[in-house]
């Protein structure tokens, strides 16, 4: 499977067995109640679209720098009280985030 698109399923949490999806590229979850993302994200070495705008996510875990392939990232309207330390890590990369 190359890409999930999981968006407006009322998720809370993102299941572990999504790091069993080696091949996946692209991973909607936009418009959920997801508030953590698990270490197991950075497990997903193909990922290049990460979308999770619209969640009520407060931060994001350390694993997400794992994810060399990583092209484009959607954080927007998401419950952050300052920027997430790790996107200055992920701003240094050819990689669009929008925040």
């Amino acid at each position: 499977m190359k890409e999930l698109s999981l968006y407006k399923n009322e998720l809370h949490d993102i299941p572990e067995s999504t790091a069993d999806l080696t091949a996946l590229e692209t991973l909607r979850l936009s418009m959920n109640k997801i508030t953590q993302i698990p270490d197991i994200i950075g497990e997903l070495s193909s990922l290049h679209t990460l979308k999770l705008d619209n969640n009520n996510l407060l931060d994001l875990p350390h694993s997400i720098i794992n994810l060399q392939s990583l092209k484009y990232l959607d954080l927007r309207k998401n419950n952050f009280k300052a920027i997430p330390k790790i996107i200055e890590t992920l701003e240094k990369r050819d990689l669009k985030i929008y925040y």
